[in-house]
């Protein structure tokens, strides 16, 4: 996977409905020339966490980065765009993963539903920009119950739904428009 998707990835798991209204990540243009390259972090499994790095070589070979444990910002010459998306993933936020408590809750279809998709929440933790390690199955409320249409709600009688995964298990997830707001379900 290239950076680039494997950044696209990291901005889809934090797509809940919210944040993706109050946080952005800016690629833009330098007039020195070069690129600048802002990450916000805040309520991310990232946010927290300090980090630093520089070159300083030529005219057209330098980075510079800082993050501030809410914003990762990098700037570069006009060659080195990538460079600041490579050091976010694997200089930054793959080494960060280990140490963040942080969780995510996502959604993991129910096995007893044939003709509505049904989904329950799970809290998750992030392992690396791609796999979760799921940490807790909260217990069982039907109001927190999720579907695709809000109309699925009237054909909804659970008495005790069961999921196909397990805590400590590794999953993927994909974002999908539930009736309210996208939401990041198991795969």
């Amino acid at each position: 996977m290239d950076n680039i998707a494997i950044l696209q990835n990291w901005f889809k798991y934090q797509c809940n409905g919210d944040w993706e209204h109050e946080n952005d990540i800016v690629i833009q243009t330098l007039d020195n020339p070069g690129w600048k390259l802002s990450i916000d972090l805040v309520n991310t499994s990232l946010e927290g966490f300090l980090y630093s790095d520089s070159f300083q070589g030529t005219f057209d070979n330098w980075y510079e980065i800082n993050c501030d444990g809410f914003k990762f910002v990098g700037y570069s010459d006009f060659m080195n765009l990538n460079t600041l998306i490579e050091k976010f993933i694997f200089g930054f936020a793959i080494p960060t993963f280990k140490k963040s408590t942080i969780t995510y809750t996502v959604y993991a279809s129910l096995k007893e539903f044939q003709s509505i998709k049904v989904y329950r929440p799970v809290e998750v933790k992030m392992v690396d920009m791609v796999n979760f390690e799921i940490v807790s199955i909260p217990g069982y409320d039907q109001r927190d119950l999720k579907v695709l249409k809000i109309e699925d709600f009237e054909n909804l009688n659970v008495v005790n739904p069961d999921i196909c995964f397990r805590v400590g298990e590794l999953v993927t997830c994909n974002l999908i428009q539930m009736f309210d707001y996208p939401t990041l379900v198991i795969d």
